[in-house]
C-alpha cells in the first residue's frame, strides 16, 4: 500500500501529481490510497479519512483546481502527532508514503521518515562513520545490538554529512 498525503496550501498541478502517482503505483501492483485532508486526521491517529485511488478517479483530474484529496495546513508538530501518524499508517499497512506540499510538508515527511526508520527491525547502512565502507553487521552478542550499532554508525555518518554541508536537518 502506498499512501499519498497532500498538505499545505493548494498549488497548481497537485492533481496531476496525484494522477501520476496512482498510475505508477497501479502499474507496479501497489495499491494507492489517498489521505483526505493531509495530516489533519493522521496526526490524531484517525484512519477512516482515506480513499483507495483507482485509475477512474484520476484520469480526468488534470484541469480541476484544488486537490482531489483536499488539503490541510496541519503538520506533524509534536511527538504525539508523529506517534499517532505512525500508528495510523501501520494500522492501514502502508508500506510507502508520498507527500505533496511545500517546505513544512517536507519537514513533516522528514520527521515521519526518521520516526519510521527508528522503529524498523531491519536496518542497512551503506557506509560506516569511519569511512571504511563496511556494510556488514558488527560483531556483537545479539542481533538487536548489531542493529543498534549499525544505526548509531548511520546517525554519525548522517550528522557528519549535515555538518560538512551546512545543512540543518532537511535534505
Amino acid at each position: 500500500v502506498c499512501g499519498v498525503i497532500v498538505a499545505g496550501t493548494p498549488a497548481p498541478g497537485i492533481n496531476g501529481v496525484i494522477s501520476a502517482i496512482v498510475i505508477k503505483c497501479l502499474s507496479m501492483d501497489i495499491v494507492p490510497i489517498g489521505f483526505l485532508y493531509g495530516f489533519e486526521y493522521l496526526k490524531q491517529g484517525i484512519t477512516k479519512y482515506y480513499q483507495t485511488l483507482r485509475i477512474e478517479d484520476v484520469t480526468r483530474v488534470h484541469n480541476r483546481g484544488g486537490s482531489i484529496l483536499y488539503t490541510s495546513k496541519q503538520q506533524l508538530e509534536t511527538d504525539d502527532d508523529l506517534e499517532n501518524c505512525i500508528r495510523a499508517l501501520q494500522h492501514l499497512r502502508v508500506k510507502y508514503v508520498i507527500t505533496i506540499g511545500g517546505t513544512e510538508t517536507a519537514f513533516s515527511a522528514h520527521k515521519l521518515a526518521i520516526g519510521l526508520r527508528d522503529r524498523s527491525l531491519l536496518f542497512y547502512t551503506s557506509a560506516s562513520a569511519s569511512g571504511s565502507g563496511s556494510t556488514g553487521p558488527s560483531h556483537s552478542s545479539s542481533p538487536a545490538a548489531n542493529v543498534r550499532m549499525e544505526r548509531n554508525k548511520s546517525y554519525e555518518h548522517y550528522n557528519e554529512h549535515l555538518d560538512s554541508n551546512n545543512h540543518h536537518g532537511i535534505l
